[in-house]
């Protein structure tokens, strides 16, 4: 047994382009494994129900109740608005994904909605474009390389390679996280202003439902993605669903704290017969204070964070120049 350890270890401080390969083969292996798994699982339903399952309309939209509402606010995207060989690619991609965890599929929806693709068919191009990525972007390195005519050794081009197909899995992901964060900070920005208008509003003598389309027609221009979560909600709203349910639903879209509070607000001063324009500039106010404790709060963090790069830094220098004159003389 020593003596294996000892061969692997000669063998792959010797030969660690074996080691690329290998790993490169089990990434993809590990894919193809995955894929074949879930058509698996697909087939083995089919052949226990004995029938040939059509593709559902709501797997063909998403998996997701609130597709219909989407598509009516033209933020859905029909199966006519994709190439065909994409559509058929995105299809398959959806019968993959359905057949598998549908609370993971919820939550991939949800992630998507959050980043602003309303698309019903976000999800299955979002793990395409992973794909896509892992298996294209270092084909495209090999390609530059080999025509720029500077071909590097073979560990140096599988290294490049596994860096490449690394970037290009997670490259998406990356993106969709960035733009999910940026959406929920002008989200968590404009949402004080959407309380300052409702309390205008409800003085004015609106409804709940007049007020929340006569604010969503002021602040879609200044906040586009709250402005496109608000005419959702409008549309929940006149679909017939209750205002506390659809607040609830905005909530998980937008993925603010302040929203689902806004909700418990709204039905507590229903149920209390409390005035809702004083309700909402309160909380409206307690917003902003928050907002605010929170820059303070990363104000008064900021010195302790500078402290290791003065340390780290500055410091050298300083105790180089106090000490550099002592050796010099030394030395002298």
């Amino acid at each position: 047994m020593p003596d294996v350890v000892s061969q692997l270890i000669s063998i792959v401080t010797t030969r660690p382009e074996l080691v690329a390969i290998a790993a490169l083969l089990a990434m993809f292996g590990a894919t193809a494994t995955a894929i074949t798994g879930a058509l698996n699982r697909r087939r083995r339903v089919k052949r226990r129900l004995r029938v040939d399952l059509p593709v559902p309309k709501a797997e063909m939209a998403g998996n997701e109740p609130g597709d219909e509402v989407l598509t009516a606010l033209d933020l859905g995207s029909d199966s006519d608005r994709l190439p065909p060989a994409l559509g058929k690619l995105v299809a398959q991609a959806n019968g993959i994904l359905g057949s598998g965890d549908a609370s993971k599929m919820k939550i991939a929806r949800q992630r998507m909605i959050r980043a602003g693709f309303f698309s019903p068919h976000a999800v299955p191009l979002f793990f395409l474009a992973r794909i896509a990525g892992a298996v294209g972007l270092p084909l495209a390195v090999v390609l530059l390389l080999a025509g720029s005519g500077h071909i590097p050794e073979t560990t140096t081009l599988l290294l490049l390679a596994l860096i490449a197909t690394i970037a290009g899995y997670l490259g998406p992901s990356i993106y969709v996280d960035r733009r999910s964060k940026a959406i929920m900070r002008e989200n968590r920005i404009a949402f004080p202003d959407f309380m300052d208008l409702m309390g205008v509003c409800a003085n004015a003598g609106l409804s709940m439902e007049a007020g929340l389309e006569r604010v969503t027609q002021e602040l879609a221009p200044m906040y586009p993605a709250l402005g496109v979560n608000l005419q959702v909600l409008c549309l929940e709203v006149r679909a017939g669903r209750s205002m506390e349910l659809a607040l609830q639903t905005l909530a998980d879209r937008v993925g603010v704290p302040e929203v689902r509070a806004f909700a418990t607000l709204l039905q507590q001063s229903r149920e209390l017969g409390s005035s809702l324009s004083d309700a909402l500039r309160v909380f409206a106010e307690d917003m902003r204070h928050q907002r605010l404790a929170a820059a303070e709060e990363k104000a008064y963090a900021l010195p302790a964070k500078l402290s290791v790069p003065v340390t780290a830094c500055i410091l050298p220098v300083v105790l180089f120049i106090a000490i550099w004159p002592v050796v010099v003389k030394f030395h002298s």
